[in-house]
C-alpha cells in the first residue's frame, strides 16, 4: 500500500510478456537496470527438495488453462485480496466501499495511467476501493494508492457501486455492461451523490482537506517542496 504511481513500476512488464511474446528474461533484466548495463548471475532456483505432492498441480490436464496461467491467476488473486485487507484499514465505515472508472491515460508505446484533478479529489472524498479501466496494459498498476483492473477481476474488490462519469454515462455504462459488469451496480456520479444523501455529502466534503493535506506532505517528503510546488501548478493548469 506504501507504493504509488511514483515509486512502483510505471510499465506494465506482465502486459508485454502475455500479449507481446516478450521474453521474461530479458524484461527482467531492462527493468532492473533502466537501461544501465550491469552483470547478472543467472541461478535458478532447484525444487529437487520438493515431493511430488507439493510441487505438483493435481487435475491439470482437466483445466484448459495451462500451469504457468493458473499460478499467475492464483497469485493475482491473492494479491487483490490482501490489498482488499489493508484498504479496509482506511477506508471509512461510513461510506461502502465504491469503485471509479478511471478516466485518464497517457502515452502511446505504454500506457500510464492519468486520472482526471477531479477523479484525483473524488478519491480522497469518498471511499474507493479501486480504479476500472478497460485497458490491459495498465491493470495491477496503481494510482493514488488505489489498484487498477479490468472487468474481469471486478468480482475480487468489495464495492457497492461502481461509479462513472456523468458526461460519458451512456457510452461507458454499456462498455461495462457487455464486459460483464452487474448493471444494477453502475450508477453516474450524480446518482451516488444522491444515494449516499445530504449528510453523506457533507461529512465527505469535510474529509477532504485533512486527505489533501496529508497527500501534499507525503509527496513534499519524498520529493521535495520545489517538486510538490511545481506539480501543483501542473495539476492546477489541468
Amino acid at each position: 500500500m506504501s507504493n504509488n504511481i511514483e515509486t512502483a513500476q510505471r510499465t506494465n512488464q506482465l502486459y508485454d510478456i502475455k500479449y507481446n511474446n516478450g521474453d521474461v528474461d530479458s524484461i527482467a533484466r531492462d527493468v532492473s537496470y533502466g537501461g544501465y548495463e550491469g552483470e547478472i548471475e543467472y541461478e535458478p532456483l532447484d525444487l529437487k527438495f520438493c515431493s511430488e505432492n507439493t510441487s505438483n498441480i493435481r487435475y491439470n490436464s482437466l483445466s484448459n488453462e495451462s500451469m504457468s496461467d493458473l499460478l499467475m491467476r492464483t497469485g493475482q488473486e491473492m494479491a487483490m485480496r490482501v490489498y482488499n485487507l489493508e484498504r479496509k484499514i482506511k477506508n471509512r465505515s461510513l461510506f461502502k466501499p465504491t469503485i471509479f472508472w478511471l478516466d485518464g491515460v497517457r502515452g502511446e508505446e505504454n500506457l500510464f495511467p492519468n486520472p482526471s484533478v477531479k477523479l484525483t479529489l473524488l478519491t480522497f472524498k469518498y471511499n474507493v476501493q479501486a480504479y476500472i479501466t478497460e485497458y490491459k496494459q495498465i491493470e495491477f498498476l496503481k494510482y493514488n494508492y488505489r489498484l487498477i483492473i479490468t472487468p474481469k477481476n471486478i468480482k475480487f474488490l468489495p464495492h457497492k457501486y461502481v461509479v462513472i462519469p456523468d458526461e460519458n454515462y451512456l457510452e461507458i455504462k454499456n462498455k461495462l455492461i457487455d464486459a460483464g459488469v452487474g448493471k444494477k451496480s453502475i450508477v453516474s456520479l450524480r446518482e451516488y451523490k444522491k444515494k449516499i444523501g445530504i449528510l453523506g455529502n457533507i461529512y465527505a466534503n469535510l474529509c477532504l482537506l485533512p486527505r489533501l493535506i496529508s497527500r501534499i506532505m507525503q509527496y513534499v517528503k519524498r520529493n521535495g517542496v520545489s517538486h510538490a510546488v511545481e506539480k501543483i501548478k501542473s495539476k492546477l493548469d489541468k
